[in-house]
């Protein structure tokens, strides 16, 4: 990971961090429900301690992405990840790498490399509105080099 040189890598890096700490959080939180859970509890018990975990789980992703992103990428195809609480282990953004920053007066593009075992390349867009940087919408790029929209 390299140092953040200018307020949109630093956004990016920050996201990223944030994602990785959240999914070492998903897997800490899903071993401990699944230690509260025991045998003599009835279905209807389990199912509340299940509901309220993800409750939980929820609202710390949902406040990620309150900050990170903008609010137009939350009424797209991101809210899917809301809904599942889908991660991995080991974390995909643990080890990631700032490639490349285009700077633009609105929107600005980071291009990030993640060393996740399948050396993914993303762009990250990021949008400035009120002298605010949020991200607008992330890129992979295929293996014939085109950009393809991501959800995560």
């Amino acid at each position: 990971m390299n140092t953040p040189t200018t307020p949109q890598a630093a956004l990016v890096t920050d996201f990223l961090n944030a994602m990785c700490q959240w999914e070492i959080y998903m897997e800490k939180r899903d071993k401990q429900l699944n230690e509260e859970i025991s045998d003599d509890m009835d279905e209807e018990e389990e199912e509340e301690l299940d509901m309220q975990a993800e409750e939980e789980m929820r609202a710390k992703l949902r406040a990620i992405f309150d900050q990170y992103l903008h609010p137009s990428v939350l009424e797209t195809k991101w809210v899917d990840r809301l809904l599942s609480l889908s991660y991995s282990m080991p974390p995909n953004f643990q080890d990631f790498q700032i490639l490349d920053i285009q700077e633009k007066r609105i929107k600005s593009e980071v291009f990030v490399k993640l060393n996740n075992g399948f050396q993914s390349v993303l762009k990250y867009c990021i949008r400035k509105d009120d002298d605010v940087f949020k991200i607008e919408g992330v890129y992979w790029k295929t293996y014939d080099g085109k950009w393809k929209k991501d959800y995560f």
